[in-house]
C-alpha cells in the first residue's frame, strides 16, 4: 500500500499530520490572488537519518520483471510474492540463492499475482486477492508447480496461516475463512468468522489462538474448534491493523502511519499493549524474533531492541535501493522484498566503513541550476574513503571530491550542476564493501517547483457536482492521493 499527498495553499497553512487524516478548515480572511504550491514532499531536498547497525550481505536482482511485495521464511526457504509470481531463494549460511518461481500467467498484473505467501512442509499457498490462491507444490524448489486453485468470484484472498492440518485464510471484507488442508489439492471447508471489518493478516501462536490484523477493527484474538470460531477478544490499535507477527507471549501488530504497536498476550483473552513504536513513514510489515523488530517503513528498513518490550529503542536502520515493500527476520538476519530486489542484511555493527548520505534523490522543482550541500556519513567502525564524487548533469561540480570520514562523523560536500529536462546521477565511490558505488538520483526539471503556480484542474466530488481549483483561489486547500495495490 503507498500513500503520498502535497499541499496547496495560500499565505497560511498547517504542518501536515501523522496518522489519521483530520479535517482542516480554511482561513477565510486569506487573500491571495493565486493558488500556488507551498509545500510538495517530492519536489524538497529532504535528509534522511543514516544507516546504523545494518550491512548489506547479499542482495539478488532477477532478470525478469518483479516488484516484489513480501518475504516470508520457511526454513532455510524464502518465499518471496509479488509481480513475477511467488520466487524461492535459499537463505542459508552468508548468501541469498534464487532456485525458481512459480508465475501464473507469467505474473503480471492480471494473471494471480501472489501479494503473500506461506509454507508447511512441501507445499505453499499463495494469496492472489481478487484471484484467490494457489496451492504448490514447492518439493523442488527449482521447479515449484501447481497443485491447485481457489477462486470465487467477489472474494479477495490476502493471507494465510497453518496448524496441523487447519489453514486460516484472511479474506478482507468477508472475515477469516477455514480449511481442512490434509489434502492439499482438496481443501475442505470447515467454516468462518465473518464478524470481522477488514482482514488484512492472520497468525496462530503455539497453542493455536488466532490473532489478526482487523484493519480498523485493531487486534482481533479467536480460536476455532473445528465447527465454531470464538471471539477471545478485540483490541483497539494506534492505527488500522494491517500485519502480526507473534514472538512468545508478544504480539507486535504493523499500523501502518502509526507505527508498531507491542502487546503482552500471556492471557489471549485479554491482551495489554505494552508501548508503541512510532516509526519514521509507514509500518507495512513487520519481522520478530528474540528481542527484536524489523519494519518495513516505506523507504528504509528498521530494527528496534524490545528487550524492554515498554521501551523499545531504534537500533538498526537503512535505506533501500527502492522500496521496503515485505521484511522477515531470524536471528541477525533481515530479510527485505525491496520491489526490484530481495536483500540480506546483517544487524550488529559494522566493523569496516558504511557510507550514507543525507538524501538519494535530489529534485530540484522549476529551478535552472542546483547549489546545495550532500552530507556523507560513516557509520562504521573504521575510515570511509571516498575515491570520487562524480555526476553527469551539466556543469557539475563537488568540493571537496576525495576525502576520508572517520567513524561516526560526517563531511559535508557542496554540490552545483545545471538542471535539465532529463535525469542526471551522482555517483560516490569509497571503500564501503557492500556498496562500493552509492548512486544520488537528479531529477529533471519537468514538474512544478515550490511557488509555482498549480495548474486548474475539474474533478468529480462524492456527493454529486464537481471541483474546480480555478473556484478556490483565496482559501487554503489540502489535496490527499494515494494508491493501493
Amino acid at each position: 500500500m503507498g500513500i503520498g499527498c502535497f499541499f496547496l495553499a495560500g499565505r497560511n497553512s498547517c504542518p501536515p499530520q501523522r496518522g489519521r487524516i483530520r479535517k482542516v478548515w480554511a482561513d477565510r480572511n486569506v487573500r491571495t490572488p493565486r493558488v500556488r504550491l507551498l509545500l510538495a514532499a517530492s519536489l524538497t531536498l529532504a535528509a534522511s537519518a543514516s544507516a546504523l547497525n545494518l550491512e548489506k550481505y547479499a542482495f539478488h536482482r532477477p532478470n525478469f520483471f518483479v516488484h516484489s511485495l513480501d518475504v516470508e521464511l520457511h526454513g532455510d526457504l524464502a518465499l518471496v510474492s509479488g509481480y513475477g509470481g511467488l520466487m524461492l531463494y535459499d537463505v542459508a549460511g552468508d548468501a541469498i540463492t534464487f532456485l525458481g518461481r512459480f508465475a501464473p500467467g507469467g505474473g503480471g498484473r492480471g494473471s494471480g499475482v501472489p501479494y503473500n505467501a506461506t509454507a508447511r512442509g512441501t507445499v505453499a499457498f499463495a494469496a492472489a486477492r481478487e484471484y484467490g490462491w494457489y496451492v504448490v507444490d514447492i518439493s523442488n524448489p527449482a521447479a515449484p508447480s501447481e497443485i491447485a486453485r481457489w477462486d470465487e468470484a467477489g472474494k479477495s484472498v490476502e493471507n494465510f496461516a497453518i496448524r496441523d492440518d487447519l489453514l486460516a485464510v484472511s479474506m478482507h471484507r468477508d472475515g477469516v475463512w477455514f480449511f481442512d488442508a490434509a489434502d492439499p489439492a482438496r481443501l475442505e471447508p470447515l467454516g468462518e468468522l465473518a464478524d470481522l471489518n477488514n482482514t488484512w493478516c492472520v497468525r496462530f501462536n503455539d497453542d493455536g489462538v488466532m490473532f489478526i490484523a482487523d484493519d480498523e477493527g485493531g487486534l482481533v484474538v479467536a480460536t476455532f474448534d473445528g465447527e465454531n470460531a470464538n471471539v477471545l477478544a478485540r483490541v483497539e490499535t494506534s492505527g488500522a491493523a494491517i500485519d502480526i507477527r507473534l514472538n512468545g507471549d508478544r504480539c507486535a501488530v504493523a499500523c501502518g502511519a502509526m507505527g508498531v504497536d507491542l502487546f503482552d498476550v500471556s492471557e489471549p483473552g485479554n491482551p495489554r499493549r505494552l508501548s508503541n513504536i512510532n516509526t519514521p513513514t509507514y509500518a507495512g510489515h513487520i519481522g520478530f524474533d528474540g528481542s527484536l523488530i524489523a519494519v518495513a517503513d516505506w523507504n528504509e528498513v528498521l530494527v528496534y531492541d524490545a528487550s524492554d518490550p515498554e521501551h523499545p529503542f531504534l537500533d538498526g536502520r537503512r535505506p533501500t535501493e527502492t522500496r521496503a515493500m515485505g521484511v522477515d527476520l531470524r536471528g541477525d538476519q533481515v530479510f527485505v522484498a525491496d520491489w526490484r530486489d530481495f536483500l540480506g542484511l546483517r544487524y550488529g555493527p559494522v566493523a569496516g566503513a558504511d557510507i550514507d548520505v543525507s538524501t538519494r534523490r535530489i529534485s530540484p522543482g522549476a529551478a535552472e541550476r542546483i547549489d546545495t550541500t550532500l552530507a556523507v556519513f560513516n557509520t562504521g567502525g573504521s575510515n570511509l574513503n571516498v575515491r570520487v564524487v562524480n555526476g553527469n548533469a551539466a556543469n557539475f561540480s563537488a568540493d571537496p571530491v576525495v576525502f576520508t570520514v572517520a567513524p561516526d562523523e560526517t563531511v559535508a560536500v557542496a554540490i552545483a550542476y545545471d538542471v535539465s529536462a532529463d535525469d542526471a546521477t551522482i555517483n560516490i565511490r569509497s571503500n564501503d564493501r557492500d556498496e562500493s558505488t552509492l548512486a544520488i538520483t537528479l531529477d529533471g526539471n519537468g514538474g512544478l517547483g515550490v511557488g509555482s503556480e498549480a495548474p486548474d484542474f475539474t474533478a468529480p466530488l462524492l456527493d454529486g457536482g464537481q471541483y474546480h481549483l480555478a473556484d478556490m483561489a483565496g482559501r487554503v486547500q489540502l489535496l490527499i492521493f494515494w494508491t493501493s495495490w
